[in-house]
């Protein structure tokens, strides 16, 4: 529960950051031929699909970090268990 609360809380900061950087970026290259600034160009397109699937990614990383309850729920009766021998 409580690293779902940090997803949802924290997730939009990534998302912000990321539409910032951008928007920064294309303000960096209005007005300029791509085919002259090759390199930004590329920058632009990793920076925008990063953008477009942050949320997807911090979604998945969130869950990862989560134990499966049947799981979890074995491994508190396995110690329990082992400290009442």
């Amino acid at each position: 529960m409580v690293r779902r609360y940090r997803y949802r809380s924290a997730c939009p900061k990534y998302v912000k950051y990321w539409i910032d950087e951008v928007n920064d970026l294309k303000n960096e290259l209005k007005g300029i031929d791509y085919a002259l600034v090759t390199s930004q160009a590329e920058e632009l397109k990793k920076i925008e699909f990063i953008q477009l699937h942050i949320n997807d990614f911090m979604k998945t990383v969130a869950d990862r970090n989560n134990p499966d309850l049947s799981q979890a729920i074995d491994d508190v009766v396995r110690r329990v268990q082992g400290e009442q021998r």
